[in-house]
C-alpha cells in the first residue's frame, strides 16, 4: 500500500474517524489509479523470487513454494506483486511466512492454482512523495475540492482548470505524477 490510513489522516491533519471507512475504501483504487497511470509496478527487482514450482492454496490464502526460500527475499508486513500465474496476478500483503509458505493478510485472497508455469513475486517498493500525493488525491476524492486556475475578489470571479487528462484530478496532482511514469 502506497500509504496507510492513520498516515493519510495525519497529512492532511484529519483527526476524527468520521471519514475512516471511506477513506480506507478509496486507498487500494487511488494505489491502482497511480500504477496504471504512470504505468509503472514499482517492483524492486532486488527482491525478487521467481520459480516453476509455486502454488496458491485458497483454504489458507497461502502462496507455497516447498522447494523455496522465501525468507531470503521477502519479509512479513511486505507488499508484493504475482506475475505470470493463470488466476492470480495482483498486489498481496504478507500476514506471515516461512522459507516454504507465505501467508496472506485477509483483504488479500488467492485461486487454488497448481501450475507448472514460471511465477514471479517482487516486492513492491514505492517512493515516500507518492504518499503526499496519494493523500492530495484521497482529499480531492473526499472533498471535492476543486483545482482553482484564477481568483478574483472584486465582482467575485473563479476561473477553473478545466484541461483534461487522463484521471479525473486536477492537473497540479496529475503533473506530480509524470516523474514517476514509465513510457515502454
Amino acid at each position: 500500500m502506497i500509504i496507510t490510513l492513520q498516515e493519510c489522516k495525519t497529512l492532511l491533519n484529519i483527526t476524527n474517524s468520521i471519514k475512516d471507512n471511506q477513506i480506507s475504501m478509496l486507498l487500494p483504487i487511488i494505489e491502482d489509479e497511480i500504477r496504471e497511470y504512470c504505468n509503472n509496478k514499482f517492483l524492486d527487482s532486488s527482491s525478487q523470487y521467481s520459480s516453476n514450482t509455486i502454488e496458491f492454496d485458497k483454504s489458507t490464502n497461502s502462496i507455497i513454494d516447498l522447494y523455496g526460500n522465501f525468507t531470503s527475499s521477502f519479509y512479513i508486513g511486505m507488499q508484493l506483486d504475482v506475475f505470470g500465474s493463470r488466476t492470480n496476478d495482483g498486489i498481496y500483503q504478507i500476514k506471515s511466512l516461512s522459507d516454504t509458505n507465505i501467508q496472506l493478510e485477509s483483504g488479500y485472497t488467492v485461486n487454488n492454482e497448481d501450475e507448472t508455469i514460471e511465477i514471479v513475486l517482487s516486492k513492491i517498493d514505492y517512493p515516500k512523495l507518492l504518499k503526499l500525493i496519494a493523500a492530495q488525491m484521497i482529499d480531492y476524492q473526499t472533498n471535492g475540492k476543486k483545482d482553482i486556475e484564477q481568483e478574483t475578489f472584486s465582482r467575485y470571479q473563479v476561473t477553473y482548470n478545466t484541461q483534461s487528462n487522463t484521471l479525473a484530478y486536477p492537473n497540479s496532482i496529475i503533473k506530480s505524477l509524470n516523474k514517476f511514469r514509465k513510457v515502454y
